[in-house]
């Protein structure tokens, strides 16, 4: 019982990490739509841009301090970023989507007749 809870409720974990979710969309987001560095976006902190991919709660602050002052600034240069990407993004995976789906809808067809 307790191991099914233990996966169930992720947020009392001790050691908390990236999600399933964030690891996945960080995998999947590096191969199709490019790492920051290939934007030109490589000068900004490690951390930053090692989660640029992930899931708003998997974004953790760095402690108080100078280091969160370059952090907010990073972070307003990428939030500025996303927004002007995500229709883009949006866009290329309807445009993706379509035909695929489409295609998988017509080979049903021809194998149910």
């Amino acid at each position: 019982m307790l191991f099914i809870l233990k996966h169930l409720f992720l947020q009392y974990d001790k050691n908390p990490g990236p999600t399933f979710a964030s690891r996945f969309m960080k995998a999947v987001g590096n191969i199709f739509i490019g790492t920051l560095a290939d934007k030109g976006l490589g000068h900004l902190r490690k951390d930053i841009r090692e989660t640029y991919f992930y899931i708003k709660e998997d974004r953790q602050l760095p402690p108080a301090g100078p280091d969160l002052e370059e952090w907010e600034l990073d972070g307003i240069l990428l939030a500025q970023h996303r927004d002007v990407e995500a229709p883009l993004v949006a866009r290329a995976v309807f445009y993706i989507l379509l035909p695929t789906i489409l295609a998988i809808v017509a080979l049903a067809m021809v194998l149910k007749s």
